[in-house]
């Protein structure tokens, strides 16, 4: 599996999600996806595209659309990098361990102090 540093740069650079309400946002959708009959479709693309190129070109038809993208990615993630058996539950691991560091990011306590008192900046 990619890194979950390598993964969140997938997030935010290719799906455009920069701000972690952004990304809470594509996760949620992306399991939406994940959970409904674009799955089976797109679990069987993955066991008839033979060729890189081909797989390069039915992830870049997703781009568009964020969500289907990074469902995509990461069930292809699950299939040529993983000794997964389920696609599905290896996504919604990935998801759920991109989630869990998205939303443990802190403040620094510096600044923390300071917006957190009404949005005022306290010196």
């Amino acid at each position: 599996m990619n890194s979950p540093a390598d993964l969140l740069h997938t997030v935010e650079k290719v799906c455009g999600a920069r701000f972690v309400s952004q990304k809470l946002s594509l996760f949620a959708e992306t399991r939406d996806l994940l959970a409904g009959p674009s799955f089976t479709l797109w679990l069987y693309a993955l066991f008839v595209l033979d060729s890189d190129d081909l797989v390069t070109d039915w992830l870049a038809e997703s781009l568009p659309v964020p969500a289907a993208f990074l469902a995509k990615y990461l069930l292809s993630l699950g299939f040529y990098a993983s000794t997964a058996t389920d696609l599905r539950e290896y996504a919604e691991t990935v998801l759920d361990d991109l989630e869990m560091r998205v939303t443990a990011i802190q403040l620094p306590h510096t600044l923390y102090h300071h917006v957190a008192h009404e949005g005022h900046l306290v010196m």
